[in-house]
């Protein structure tokens, strides 16, 4: 890379990221619709998938930046309601 900003998207790594990102999220909502019990800790169900494609993907980096923090913040999103609804109502 030459230092140029835009260079970045001539090789397509945003492109590669956001495939990624919402594929993701995408492979989320498969899965909560196919199998509802999985959707209510897809936080952990998610590693059945995810790492396969992390693994089969490692070499196109955007699409497994993007492929990782989707599930990162997937993971999150559900440990953090998770927590909420458990020790929120008590």
């Amino acid at each position: 890379m030459n230092g140029d900003p835009r260079s970045a998207n001539k090789n397509g790594h945003g492109k590669d990221f956001a495939l990624g990102f919402f594929g993701c999220i995408g492979l989320h909502v498969v899965v909560a619709f196919v199998f509802l019990p999985a959707a209510i800790v897809i936080g952990i169900t998610q590693v059945l998938y995810v790492l396969p494609l992390a693994i089969a993907f490692r070499r196109r980096t955007g699409f497994l930046q993007g492929l990782l923090i989707a599930a990162a913040v997937t993971f999150l999103l559900n440990a953090a309601c998770f927590g909420f609804f458990i020790f929120g109502f008590s």
